[in-house]
């Protein structure tokens, strides 16, 4: 299986259990998880991601499990020197986005020019939509959600570039449904996605060849996102499009 959406570090709110390199590893393998894209938690909140990212290239670089994800501003004119950085030093699949967070538009002309430039270099673009429930979040810290009718006119419009929603949730992709389908260029991850026999009701819609397996950890248990796997019932094929055979496509590893 490969998970999608992990995290390694600290989080400035409260600590997290298997958050560290080693214990996420084994956490992850204990449930049958044999690759993981993980992203540094401290980018997040970090003045620069950089630093951040450079500090997750070098604590994972002994853990085979782990595929690097780089967080990267574009409100930095050199996002697209430390993008061919990461490409040619550390051979980066993926990058992550935090509009949010980050606090910039993905219409800003440099976010564009970010978004096509990763597509011309065959990375795939994970934009986070969110991190944190809105209703747990300190209060003197409060950031809302991506908007997900932003999140798809954009990839509307850079159909050259792969996208991964990330932490989507129930209500967004049953909504936008018409709308995602019809991109071939979007995946969305299931860890945020909760609803009753949600991953059945996911296929229904969208069949299989769009949703990709995402635990969210250590944010969320890692239990959690294999009990929808369970709940759903799926057969051998549909297990191995969703754990496996999806991300690969996504962010071209075949």
């Amino acid at each position: 299986m490969i998970d999608i959406n992990a995290y390694v570090g600290n989080w400035v709110f409260r600590p997290l259990p298997n958050s560290s390199p080693k214990n996420l590893s084994e956490c992850l393998m204990a449930n049958g998880i044999q690759n993981a894209f993980v992203s540094s938690i401290e980018a997040i909140f970090y003045d620069e991601p950089q630093l951040a990212n450079e500090i997750l290239f070098s604590e994972i670089e002994n853990f085979p499990l782990f595929l690097p994800v780089a967080v990267i501003n574009p409100n930095f004119s050199n996002w697209d020197k430390i993008l061919n950085k990461y490409r040619n030093e550390h051979n980066i699949k993926a990058i992550k986005l935090y509009p949010n967070y980050h606090l910039y538009k993905l219409n800003d002309s440099n976010t564009r020019e970010l978004l096509i430039s990763a597509g011309e270099k065959d990375i795939t673009v994970i934009i986070q939509m969110r991190v944190q429930d809105v209703r747990s979040q300190n209060p003197v810290c409060i950031v809302q959600d991506v908007d997900i009718s932003n999140v798809i006119e954009t990839s509307e419009s850079i159909k050259g570039t792969r996208f991964v929603f990330g932490g989507i949730k129930w209500n967004e992709v049953q909504s936008m449904a018409d709308r995602i389908k019809a991109l071939s260029n979007v995946w969305i991850d299931i860890s945020n996605v909760e609803y009753i026999d949600v991953l059945r009701r996911l296929i229904r819609i969208y069949g299989t060849d769009r949703i990709l397996f995402g635990t969210h950890a250590p944010f969320f248990e890692v239990k959690s996102a294999i009990l929808k796997l369970k709940e759903a019932n799926l057969t051998k094929d549909e297990f191995e499009f969703i754990t496996s055979i999806n991300a690969k496509r996504a962010f071209s590893i075949l």
